[in-house]
């Protein structure tokens, strides 16, 4: 331990009054202010190694009451102390970070307080516990142009919260470590609105998405992709498909119903008919198709049973029928065989 000597006021040979306390090596200060009964008692600055000064209130040998701390004039803090640690109402200066006002505890911020960050000119109004942003509060990232603010947990949004995007595009719902997970609801500024199940930032599970055209899935989502069963109505079209979804795309067994009263059921990829299905057109202009599609057109070997009865069985090329291998007559038909 450094040897010191006192330079100041005595009474009864202890410390009493104004008076120094200096290192005996170098002759620096230690501390400069009043004493009372040997004790540090009022006014008073002290020097702690790494350039920290800490000027303030004394009682008891103890800080007390409003005090400055300045640390190598890199960091500086105005206000209340207990017990020699910040402790109440005070405003701290990071250089190079911001500048911090609100409550402490125990030399750490906690409670109430508002942070205010020099590099991006961002802003924290609310809760934190044990020097880290928990709790309620908002954060406004000005460059960015986004508000974020409901529940935090160590920095991050954590619980129900909401997000308003510079384009405003706006996400209300549940958070988790950060990133929108749980139940919640994206309205974009293009009218396109995404409400459902979401994990890791990206609509995952259940949920529905209506497009700004009027389209509207219901269904299920993986990593932001239409992925498993679903049903898509398409407003221009009037159509609905129903089915598996592979990759945002129809894909497999599924089934198309139009406003007409058409109704394909059959195989799709890609979001087209293709594989093996059936055809029937609303109302009695055309007939019904059964047999083989590619990418959306009749491809293949198909059955057509007109409105009349009767039947066509041939090859088709393109949605065109090309070659036809079988024509039953309808029954009442003058040309059908009578023996069937």
């Amino acid at each position: 331990m450094a040897a010191v000597r006192y330079v100041g006021a005595l009474v009864d040979g202890r410390m009493h009054g104004r008076g120094r306390i200096i290192l005996t090596d170098d002759g620096s200060v230690v501390f400069d202010g009043t004493f009372r009964h040997g004790a540090r008692d009022g006014s008073g600055t002290l020097a702690l190694p790494n350039k920290i000064t800490v000027t303030s209130q004394w009682a008891d040998d103890a800080l007390a009451g409003e005090a400055v701390i300045n640390v190598d004039g890199k960091e500086t803090y105005r206000g209340a102390m207990c017990n020699g640690r910040r402790d109440g109402h005070g405003r701290n200066e990071y250089e190079g970070v911001g500048v911090y006002v609100g409550a402490f505890r125990n030399d750490k911020r906690h409670g109430r307080g508002v942070m205010t960050f020099h590099c991006d000119r961002g802003e924290y109004d609310g809760e934190w516990s044990l020097d880290e942003i928990t709790g309620k509060g908002k954060a406004t990232f000005k460059p960015q142009g986004i508000v974020a603010q409901g529940e935090w947990q160590r920095g991050m949004l954590h619980g129900r919260g909401c997000i308003q995007f510079a384009n405003d595009d706006r996400y209300e719902g549940e958070f988790c470590n950060g990133m929108r997970s749980g139940q919640g609801v994206l309205t974009m500024a293009n009218g396109d609105a995404y409400a459902g199940q979401w994990d890791s930032d990206l609509p995952n599970g259940e949920g529905r998405f209506t497009s700004s055209n009027g389209d509207i899935f219901t269904g299920r989502f993986v990593c932001g992709r239409r992925q498993g069963q679903g049903q898509l109505r398409i407003a221009s079209t009037g159509e609905t498909l129903t089915g598996e979804w592979v990759d945002d795309m129809l894909t497999g067994p599924g089934k198309s119903v139009r406003d007409d009263g058409t109704v394909y059921e059959g195989d799709f990829l890609d979001g087209v008919r293709h594989g093996f299905g059936t055809l029937t057109p609303g109302g009695d202009s055309a007939g019904r198709y059964e047999g083989a599609w590619v990418a959306g057109r009749r491809h293949g070997r198909g059955r057509i049973e007109l409105p009349d009865g009767s039947t066509v069985v041939g090859q088709f090329d393109q949605g065109a029928l090309v070659r036809v291998l079988e024509y039953t007559f309808a029954r009442d038909s003058p040309w059908a065989d009578p023996s069937t």
